[in-house]
């Protein structure tokens, strides 16, 4: 059944940047310990082949519903990072993965990358369902040929421990890319310089090539950069208000501060 598009929209803007993401454990290790695993919010992405790249010819476990024209799979010729993204094409065109593992009564945050080319046609939908809530998702214009990164969150039911999370392409001329896909529980949030002030995004550019800035971090202030397994890839103080990332390898990646609050920024 195709889904019904009917709750939370609002179309992203080329220049959008990040929400809030989950919160770090307190067993990370200490900014000035050498590189270790932590875990994010005590769990793992729990989106499986979030990427696209665990097989050239199969979506897998990512499965494809289309009527009429619509049509979608792997592509090559099109991502955010890595190899392969996923895309959908045509009237009807459905992405979806049912998410198993999620916790009762818990915020959860879905982050991706997507790029739509409407080409004369419309927007596309990124969201989740199925949850024991109401269905949510974001409603994406065209993002000028590139991909932009995109979020919506969710609270599970008393009873939830699955999600549906879906791409949908409703026209027959759009063409719609999703890549980096992560779905995590939420921490709690905090005030601070890294959260966003009257809706702008303290953290930018992202994507980041060589450099993120953090306009109102204090000088000095310890960071660490984790991947998308929990693992600290970078560490060190804030220096004029700039961290220098260009010796990451492109992917997904999480900011945290002295304050524990991370925020996820994608390495072109």
């Amino acid at each position: 059944m195709l889904p019904t598009i009917s709750s939370l929209f609002y179309t992203i803007p080329a220049s959008l940047l990040l929400s809030l993401t989950p919160q770090l454990t307190d067993n990370s290790a200490p900014a000035s310990a050498p590189v270790t695993a932590i875990t994010l919010n005590s769990a793992a992405n729990l989106v499986l082949n979030p990427g696209f790249e665990d097989d050239v010819e199969s979506i897998l476990p990512w499965e494809l519903a289309v009527t009429g024209s619509g049509n979608g799979g792997l592509t090559d010729e099109q991502k955010a990072t890595g190899l392969q993204s996923a895309y959908t094409n045509g009237n009807d065109a459905y992405l979806f993965q049912i998410v198993n593992g999620l916790t009762p009564d818990t915020e959860y945050v879905l982050d991706f990358s997507v790029y739509n080319f409407k080409n004369g046609g419309g927007n596309i939908f990124v969201g989740a369902k199925n949850f024991g809530g109401e269905e949510v998702s974001l409603e994406v214009d065209d993002t000028g040929f590139i991909f932009v990164p995109g979020q919506v969150t969710f609270t599970t039911g008393a009873e939830a421990t699955t999600a549906e999370i879906y791409l949908y392409n409703s026209n027959d001329a759009t063409f719609g890319w999703i890549d980096d896909v992560s779905l995590m529980a939420v921490g709690a949030t905090s005030t601070n310089w890294l959260t966003e002030d009257d809706g702008q995004a303290l953290l930018f550019p992202n994507p980041a090539t060589e450099y993120i800035t953090l306009p109102n971090a204090p000088r000095g202030t310890e960071y660490r950069i984790f991947d998308q397994s929990g693992r600290v890839v970078q560490q060190g103080p804030v220096t004029d208000d700039q961290i220098i990332v260009e010796r990451l390898t492109a992917g997904v990646y999480y900011l945290a501060a002295e304050n524990r609050t991370a925020r996820r920024f994608i390495k072109k």
